[in-house]
């Protein structure tokens, strides 16, 4: 498990990706580790929201015209 200062770096990380709308670091995580050590990385308010995101992305219409 990385030290603290490697979990900060990687939520900052992971947070400035998914303002971005690429949340493939908590995704990756989420697929191949599960929720709970996803939560234990990134922390549970990030973690649910990727999850919102992945949840609703696949309903939405873009640029309908």
């Amino acid at each position: 498990m990385p030290g603290e200062d490697e979990l900060q770096e990687f939520r900052a990380v992971a947070w400035q990706e998914f303002r971005l709308g690429r949340p493939d670091q908590v995704t990756t995580t989420l697929d191949t580790l599960g929720p709970a050590a996803a939560e234990e990385i990134y922390g549970p308010e990030l973690v649910r929201r990727v999850l919102q995101l992945i949840n609703s992305t696949s309903l939405m219409t873009v640029g309908r015209r």
